[in-house]
C-alpha cells in the first residue's frame, strides 16, 4: 500500500481572500465574482481553491478556465506552477501535467483540473470541445475576456460527485442518509467527520476579473451596486490595496498607467468610459431620462419596432411624439400564429398611440419582413445603402452614388446620428419608465460602438452579434430606438457626419 505523502499548505491569506473563502464556502453560493483591480490576488485565489479542493476530495474533476487557452497557459497555468513550489508540491511525485491533453493529475487523490478556454469561436459556435464532460467545480479566470455562451455551458457541466463529499472533506459514502426524495435519491446526509447536515458539495463556478462592461457588469456588479444580486450570486471587491503582500513599485507602474487603465486597474472603478470607439456616453444616456424638450403644437408621431426572431429576442415598440419618446412597450413572444398575433397587437397600439401608418417603420429582416409586409408600413434593412440628405439633384433622399457619404450601412448612419441627438440632448423619456426597461435601454446603447475606430475606412458600429456576445442578449431596445432616424434622415435636416 502506497504510504500517503503529508504537505503542509504554507498559505497567508489576504483580508480580502479570507473573505472570499467564506463565501466560497458558504454552502448558499454557486456563482462568485472575484476581483476589480489588477494586484488584488485573484489568481492567487481560484488556483489555491482548486489545487485545495483537489487535496481534500478524492477523485473529483475542475476546470481552469479563460478566453484562450495560449494565455491560460501563460499566466494562470503558471500561478499553478507557483504556488505548488511554494506548498512544496513536487511535480511527478504530488501531482503531474499532461501538457498535450492539458490536464493536471494529482497522484494520490486521483482529481484532476482541465484546462479550457472559453473564447467564442466562430468553427465551434456551441462549444462543442465541452463536451459531455462534468466537473465539480470551475475557476474562470479573466473573466472580462469571456464569451457568455461559453461561461453559461461551461457552468451546465459542474454535477460531477457534487453528493460524494460534505465541504469539509467528509465522505457522504458512507454517512448516515437523513433524507431522500422522491425517487430515492439521498438529498440530505449526516457527515461522518463534521457531524452536520449536509446536502454536498455546492456547484461552484468561482470568476475573476478586472472591471470590464460585459455580461458581469449588467449580471454582477450592477445588481451588486442596487443590493439586489440573487442569494445565489456574490460580487466580492478588491484592490491592490487590499493586498499586503503586494509590491510598492507595482502600485507605483498602476499609477503611471493612462487614465483609463488606471481607472480600471488601480482604482477598480466599473463605470469607466471605453474610450475610443464609444459612441454613447453613460451621462449623455442619464439626461433623456430627465431631459425637458418643448414639443410642437402640432408634433408628429412616430412609431418604430424591432421585431423579435427567436429564442430570448423582444418585441420592443418605442412610440415618439416629435423627440420625447412617450412609451416603450415590450410584446410577449407569442406561441401560435406568431406573425398574425404580433401585426394585431402592433396596430393596436399604433391606433392607441395615434401614429400614423406612414409614420411607422420596422426592421425587415428575418421573422419582421412578413409582418411588414401585411401591416403595410416602412421596412428597415439594416445592411442596406445609407441614405444621402435631400437635394435638389437628389429629391427623394436616397443612396445615388458612392462616395458621396461616410458610413457603411444604413443601420451605422442612424445610430450615428442618434448618438449626436443624445449628445445635444435633443432626445427626452418619460418619467414613469418601467425601472426593468430602463436599465435594458440603457446597457444596449451603452454596448454600442464603434466598430474598429482606428482604421481608416467607412463608419460603422460593432457587428450585432458582437453586441450579443457583450450583452449576453439581443440589443432589442437600442435598434428600435435608433430606427426613428431613419424619418429624419429621409426628412433631409441630416448634416453627415464627417471624421
Amino acid at each position: 500500500m502506497q504510504q500517503v505523502r503529508q504537505v503542509e499548505l504554507n498559505w497567508t491569506p489576504t483580508k480580502k481572500q479570507e473573505k472570499a473563502w467564506e463565501i466560497l464556502n458558504d454552502n448558499t453560493t454557486t456563482e462568485f465574482l472575484y476581483g476589480g483591480s489588477a494586484g488584488s490576488g485573484k489568481s492567487l485565489l481560484g488556483v489555491s481553491w482548486l489545487i485545495i479542493n483537489c487535496l481534500r476530495y478524492p477523485g473529483t474533476r475542475w476546470m481552469m478556465c479563460r478566453a484562450v487557452l495560449k494565455d491560460l497557459k501563460a499566466s494562470t497555468l503558471l500561478t499553478f506552477f507557483e504556488i505548488c513550489e511554494r506548498w512544496n508540491l513536487k511535480r511527478d511525485l504530488d501531482w503531474k501535467y499532461n501538457e498535450q491533453m492539458g490536464v493536471i493529475t494529482f497522484i494520490q487523490t486521483g482529481s484532476t483540473i482541465w484546462l479550457q478556454q472559453l473564447a467564442f469561436m466562430p468553427s465551434d459556435p456551441e462549444f462543442s470541445g465541452l463536451g459531455s464532460r462534468e466537473v465539480t467545480g470551475i475557476f474562470c479566470d479573466e473573466g472580462d475576456e469571456v464569451s457568455v455562451k461559453g461561461y453559461n455551458i461551461a457552468k451546465s457541466r459542474i454535477r460531477f460527485k457534487l453528493d460524494k463529499f460534505c465541504n469539509c472533506g467528509g465522505d457522504l459514502t458512507i454517512s448516515e442518509v437523513l433524507e431522500r426524495d422522491i425517487t430515492g435519491k439521498p438529498i440530505k446526509w449526516k457527515c461522518e467527520k463534521c457531524e452536520k447536515q449536509t446536502i454536498g458539495l455546492i456547484p461552484m463556478i468561482l470568476i475573476a476579473t478586472n472591471p470590464c462592461k460585459n455580461f458581469l457588469y449588467y449580471d454582477y456588479y450592477q445588481l451588486w451596486k442596487k443590493e439586489i444580486l440573487p442569494e445565489y450570486r456574490k460580487f466580492l471587491p478588491a484592490l491592490p490595496t487590499d493586498n499586503q503582500f503586494l509590491s510598492k513599485h507595482y502600485i507605483d507602474n498602476l499609477n503611471k498607467l493612462d487614465g483609463l487603465s488606471r481607472q480600471r486597474l488601480l482604482h477598480g472603478d466599473w463605470e469607466y468610459e471605453t474610450g475610443d470607439g464609444i459612441l454613447f456616453e453613460y451621462q449623455d444616456i442619464i439626461n433623456m431620462f430627465v431631459n425637458h424638450i418643448n414639443i410642437p403644437t402640432r408634433s408628429e408621431k412616430y412609431l418604430s419596432v424591432d421585431i423579435a426572431r427567436a429564442g430570448k429576442d423582444k418585441t420592443v415598440v418605442f412610440i415618439f411624439n416629435d423627440w420625447h419618446v412617450e412609451k416603450i412597450i415590450v410584446l410577449p413572444k407569442y406561441e401560435k400564429n406568431y406573425l398574425r398575433e404580433t401585426r394585431l397587437a402592433l396596430e393596436e397600439i399604433r391606433i392607441k398611440y395615434s401614429v400614423p401608418k406612414e409614420n411607422c417603420i420596422g426592421d425587415e429582416d428575418g421573422l419582421g419582413g412578413g409582418i411588414i409586409d401585411e401591416w403595410d408600413i416602412q421596412g428597415f434593412i439594416n445592411n442596406s445603402r445609407p441614405l444621402e440628405k435631400k437635394t435638389e439633384q437628389n429629391p427623394q433622399g436616397i443612396y445615388t452614388e458612392s462616395g458621396k457619404h461616410n458610413y457603411a450601412n444604413l443601420k451605422s448612419q442612424c445610430y450615428f446620428l442618434l448618438a449626436k441627438y443624445i449628445k445635444e440632448e435633443r432626445i427626452s423619456i418619460y418619467s414613469a419608465i418601467n425601472e426593468e426597461v430602463k436599465a435594458l435601454l440603457i446597457s444596449d446603447l451603452e454596448a454600442v460602438k464603434e466598430h474598429e475606430p482606428d482604421k481608416e475606412k467607412k463608419l460603422q458600429v460593432i457587428p450585432k452579434e458582437k453586441m450579443k456576445e457583450m450583452l449576453g442578449r439581443s440589443n432589442d431596445m437600442s435598434d428600435a430606438m435608433m430606427m426613428r432616424m431613419w424619418f429624419e434622415l429621409k426628412g433631409g435636416f441630416y448634416q453627415p457626419h464627417i471624421s
